[in-house]
C-alpha cells in the first residue's frame, strides 16, 4: 500500500507542475509577453506591490525563485525603470526592491488581466473541484501543516577516544 501511495504523489506532484507550467505559458502569450514581461518580473513586481518595499531575499523566501533569477529580473526592472533600489532606513547595509511609479501602474493594470485569464481557464471546472485544488494546496504550502522544508544539519563531527591522536589536543 505505500508504494501505492508513492506513486499517486509522485502523479500528483507531476501532473501539479504540468498544470502550473500550462498556467504560467497562457499568462505569458496573452498578458506578459505583449508588455514585454517576463513570469518573474511579474512575480517580483507583484510581490512589491502586495508587500511593499523588500530585499531580494525576501522575495526569493517568498516566491521560490532562485536567487539568481531574483537577482537577473531585479536588474532588468530597474533598467525599464520599474524598481529602484534603495538602502534601507533601518538598515544601511540592507538594499530594498522598491516599485517606481510606473511599476505600479504596470502591475495594477497587469494584475487584473492575469485574474481574467485565470477565472477563463478555471471556469471550465466545477466549484467542488476549484475548492478541493484550493485546499489542497494551501495544505501543502510552507507553512501550510502538510509540507515542512527543514534545512538538514551537518554531520556531527565523529567522536574521537581517548587513545587517538586528537584527543591529547
Amino acid at each position: 500500500m505505500p508504494e501505492q501511495k508513492g506513486t499517486a504523489a509522485a502523479s500528483l506532484t507531476q501532473r501539479a507542475h504540468r498544470a502550473a507550467v500550462t498556467m504560467r505559458r497562457h499568462l505569458e502569450h496573452e498578458v506578459l509577453q505583449p508588455v514585454q514581461m517576463t513570469f518573474t518580473g511579474y512575480e517580483i513586481l507583484h510581490t512589491l506591490r502586495e508587500i511593499g518595499a523588500c530585499t531580494a531575499v525576501d522575495i526569493v523566501r517568498i516566491t521560490g525563485i532562485r536567487t539568481s533569477t531574483v537577482s537577473e529580473a531585479s536588474a532588468r526592472l530597474i533598467d525599464e525603470g520599474l524598481v529602484i533600489r534603495r538602502v534601507d532606513q533601518r538598515d544601511a547595509r540592507a538594499r530594498l526592491l522598491q516599485l517606481t511609479e510606473s511599476g505600479r501602474r504596470l502591475i495594477d493594470r497587469l494584475v487584473p488581466a492575469v485574474s481574467a485569464v485565470e477565472v477563463r481557464i478555471l471556469q471550465e471546472l466545477s466549484a467542488g473541484v476549484v475548492t478541493g485544488a484550493e485546499l489542497l494546496l494551501a495544505h501543502l504550502q510552507p507553512g501550510g501543516n502538510g509540507l515542512t522544508i527543514e534545512t538538514p544539519r551537518p554531520p556531527a563531527p565523529p567522536v574521537q577516544s581517548e587513545g587517538s591522536p586528537a584527543a591529547g589536543r
